[in-house]
């Protein structure tokens, strides 16, 4: 679930200042994406995509750097990320330290989301849109994957790099910088989904200087912002369990939502904008979510889950499904 101002002002920030490095005016960015000095210098401000759209844009027009999301990233530090980031510097292991960012990174920016999967010696980091795909969203999907190298590299005193990072956008026409930060690391594009790879064994190590009494009690503090968050997003928790509750062969109508809800159909959709999402948006995500547990469940087989996450005819939900993960619901279901 995420707000309609979801990008804090913490990491539009960082993005200027690294642009400014290149030669941005900072004063241009500002008036470019119709932003202001008084929430850009307020810490608890939020942005939208759309603004954030607009930086980039920004910045990439006065650099004429199309790499600026990639290096930007490479600067990021966890304390940029609030809570989050301290709970992710006090974990016990870098394995640790990445599940807490999948449970609550609607907390700092959920225009793209992630998903640890171990798969044996390795552990596959996913991540997956939650909007339709533009150009511009290149920049965005840049910094979030480099950010992640970056924080697992800069958080233990071990050497652990990626054993491969993929972006599901075609290969740039100059992509000699994707090679210099990510260095001896494989790097792909026009995968079904971008993802970083990692030794299994390497997310073992213990990130450097934490404590464990300083997680509990951020972790505990952490709770807390989930629950407001999820307070602020009440028609999209609404909507979600009213879907997860009705979804069976077919896949529940807009209308039959609003009306259980007692709202009119432009009343809800006009709740879920505000709230940065959609009808539609929120029905993918139970599906996808629904799917790939009930593949795990081997008392199931794939027309079951098919019909479980609302779908009636086996070949639609296998496209969607590949389309999801990558894999075949047989494939899937054959790895775990």
């Amino acid at each position: 679930m995420r707000r309609s101002k979801d990008i804090p002002v913490s990491l539009i920030n960082l993005r200027i200042a690294v642009g400014e490095t290149f030669g941005a005016r900072r004063a241009t960015v500002i008036e470019d994406a119709n932003l202001t000095e008084k929430v850009l210098s307020s810490p608890t401000s939020r942005v939208s995509v759309d603004t954030t759209m607009a930086v980039w844009e920004s910045l990439v027009c006065q650099t004429n750097s199309e790499d600026i999301g990639l290096i930007s990233g490479s600067k990021i530090r966890l304390q940029l990320a609030g809570v989050l980031g301290y709970v992710m510097m006090n974990s016990s292991s870098l394995l640790v330290a990445l599940e807490k960012l999948c449970v609550y990174q609607r907390l700092v920016a959920s225009i793209i989301f992630c998903e640890v999967i171990p798969k044996g010696k390795v552990t596959r980091i996913e991540y997956t849109m939650q909007e339709e795909w533009k150009d511009n969203f290149r920049y965005t999907v840049d910094f979030t994957l480099s950010a992640l190298v970056f924080m697992i590299r800069n958080c233990t005193v071990a050497a652990v790099s990626p054993l491969k990072v993929g972006f599901h956008f075609p290969k740039p026409a100059n992509y000699k910088t994707y090679l210099e930060l990510f260095e001896l690391t494989e790097v792909e594009f026009g995968c079904d989904h971008s993802y970083i790879t990692y030794s299994s064994i390497d997310l073992e190590n213990k990130v450097s200087g934490s404590d464990g009494d300083m997680y509990k009690h951020f972790d505990a503090m952490l709770s807390s912002a989930g629950r407001e968050h999820d307070r602020l997003n009440q028609y999209t928790r609404l909507v979600r369990k009213s879907i997860e509750k009705s979804i069976a062969a077919e896949a529940p109508k807009v209308e039959d939502i609003a009306q259980e809800l007692g709202l009119s159909v432009r009343g809800l959709q006009v709740n879920l904008k505000n709230e940065g999402t959609t009808f539609q948006s929120i029905l993918k995500t139970v599906r996808k979510e629904l799917s790939i547990v009930q593949l795990k469940n081997r008392e199931l087989n794939i027309t079951d889950v098919a019909f479980l996450a609302g779908f009636s005819d086996i070949s639609v939900f296998s496209r969607n499904f590949k389309k999801w993960t990558g894999l075949t619901p047989s494939e899937f279901k054959a790895e775990h």
